[in-house]
This record gives C-alpha cells, structure tokens and sequence, in this order.
C-alpha cells in the first residue's frame, strides 16, 4: 500500500513494507522496489516501470516538468523498463533493462551524471554501463 498525503506545498510520501510485498496500492500498482529521497519517492512496479511521487522541484519526479505529485505518478523514461532503482537527496538512478544507468533530478554537483543543472527526466549516463546494481549518495 502507499500513501501520499499533501500538506501545504510539501508532500510526506509514505512507503509501507506492503509496498515490498508486492501487495496492490490504491491505484492498482504494484511495486517491486521502492526508494525515498529527501522529499519525494520513486518505486518500480512489477513490470519496471518507473514512478514517482512528492516533491517535484529539481526533477526528482522524473516527470519532465518539475511539479510536485501527491500520488505516484509515471516517469518519463521513454518507455524504458527498469531493474534498480536507487535514490537519495533530490536525484534518482536506475538501472535499466539493457544494464545502461538512467539519472535525473538535482545536478547541480554532476550526482545525476550529466551536465550540471536540473535534469527533468531520466537521461543516459554515458560510460556507466554494464551496469547490474546502483547506489547513490547525497551529492554523487
């Protein structure tokens, strides 16, 4: 199950251990893997499709546009399918099907592996790949 609640211009994103279970939210999703950065969260459902939900400035949604999304809403990642995911801070990683590194949010220190700046939706990391697991820290 997941809950997103809105409070004034900050979202608190919540994720149950249901959510690992593989056990239906609200929407009907699914979600296989899930991740929480600072004010947002990013889950891949059983498919591995990528959504996120919460705070959306710096793009940690994913969404292309940088707004915030009380529920989870799709990534723009092209129709790509994911395997990892990984999150931390204002930016997002993933691993996609072919073991290529996807990034997108805050990167105004090069964390989403792309030139510096905001990064509105997933965008290869040139280099990262193969790729078979993917962690992130606060500003790398």
């Amino acid at each position: 199950m997941m809950i997103g609640i809105g409070i004034g211009r900050f979202i608190l994103a919540l994720a149950l251990i249901l959510a690992l279970a593989g056990e239906a939210c609200a929407s009907g999703l699914r979600f296989s893997v899930v991740a929480s950065g600072s004010s947002n969260t990013c889950a891949l459902d059983t498919d591995g499709r990528a959504y996120c939900w919460g705070f959306g400035r710096y793009g940690t949604n994913g969404s292309g546009s940088g707004a915030d999304w009380p529920v989870p809403n799709p990534v723009d990642a092209g129709g790509r399918r994911f395997t990892r995911l990984a999150m931390l801070g204002f930016h997002a990683c993933a691993i996609d099907t072919t073991q290529q590194v996807w990034c997108w949010g805050a990167n105004y220190t090069g964390a989403a592996g792309s030139e510096l700046g905001e990064v509105l939706s997933p965008q290869r990391v040139d280099g990262a790949g193969p790729a078979v697991d993917i962690a992130v820290g606060w500003s790398h």
